[in-house]
């Protein structure tokens, strides 16, 4: 199958596993007006045809999280070796999805990926999607998931001074947005945060030349962002909340160490990078990857395996170090 001519601008730079991702997608994407139940089904299909192949891990456990809008749940992954530094750290994981699909199961791969690679747990925060649970749900229930665990972290093995937050996409919007939020508290601090093609700066999309180079075609562009003012925000005033587009935020300053990963072909990737320089600017210790000729979702979709292979030993690296201090 041909790609539409947009994208065949691009397409000699990009990895031949992504142009079959990409082919895939032109050929079976939701269309515009499709239902939340129809873009569910799509998104199950395609991680039926693309995912990132499991590793092997020392068991998981789920567990329902009480007091929260839906009914949320964690799932906990356990290393087979936990690392040197790592006895009772944590990732904190939220999934991505455009705050409308994805749930622990879409990423359970790459959890258990991150899981092996680190040899740190991993807690994978099952949350409710919209739009039965618009913003700012997701974001208090993102928080009431935390403290719930931070509740129960001598049952579950952890200590509250040693997690480290992590999310891609939309997941990465929620940690950020939690991050912030502990920063205003009298307690423990996450002691990093990995962010994943972070989708950070909503109200700036259409602004950066990332966006008017790949508006649509890519995955997500302008009719993702559309479905998500749509389904997740309640009006387009939504879209300069912090809470939503973490840009925003006045004050950087006191922020966990980052690690922030974007990908070359991305719509989004420009605000990543924005984001990684608000920090730095703040003074936060922060590392930066942008993986080349990939594109958004490319750790979940399982391809070009040599960049996810780069990213999970930055991630690797970041939380083992972090573990250190």
């Amino acid at each position: 199958m041909k790609l539409p001519s947009h994208l065949r601008d691009h397409y000699a730079t990009l990895d031949p596993d992504v142009r079959e991702i990409l082919e895939w997608n032109a050929q079976n994407a939701a269309p515009h007006n499709a239902s939340v139940a129809e873009l569910r089904r799509r998104h199950t299909e395609m991680a039926a045809v693309f995912d990132v192949v499991p590793a092997h891990v020392a068991s998981t456990t789920d567990h329902t999280v009480p007091n929260t809008r839906q009914p949320a749940s964690i799932r906990i992954y356990d290393p087979v070796e936990t690392c040197t530094g790592g006895d009772g750290a944590a990732i904190f994981f939220a999934h991505g999805g455009a705050w409308v699909v994805g749930n622990v199961e879409s990423h359970d791969n790459l959890c258990r990926q991150i899981c092996a690679a680190t040899g740190v747990k991993v807690i994978s925060a099952d949350y409710g999607m919209a739009p039965e649970n618009p913003f700012p749900h997701q974001t208090q229930d993102c928080i009431c998931i935390y403290d719930w665990v931070l509740s129960k972290a001598a049952d579950f093995g952890i200590k509250p001074e040693k997690i480290i937050l992590c999310g891609d996409s939309s997941g990465a919007n929620l940690v950020t947005v939690l991050s912030h939020e502990l920063k205003g508290r009298h307690g423990d601090m996450p002691i990093g945060q990995v962010l994943i093609y972070p989708s950070v700066a909503l109200s700036k999309h259409r602004d950066y030349p990332s966006w008017k180079t790949y508006p649509t075609g890519y995955l997500i562009g302008e009719a993702s962002l559309a479905r998500t003012i749509e389904h997740y925000l309640r009006n387009e005033a939504d879209l300069t909340d912090p809470r939503v587009s973490p840009l925003l935020f006045e004050d950087f300053s006191g922020l966990p160490p980052a690690l922030v990963i974007t990908a070359e072909h991305d719509p989004i990737r420009d605000g990543g990078r924005e984001y990684a320089e608000k920090l730095i600017s703040a003074g936060v210790e922060t590392h930066f990857l942008e993986c080349p000729g990939t594109i958004h979702g490319f750790m979940t979709y399982g391809k070009p395996w040599t960049e996810i292979e780069r990213a999970l030993r930055q991630i690797t690296t970041f939380v083992q170090q972090s573990c250190l201090t």
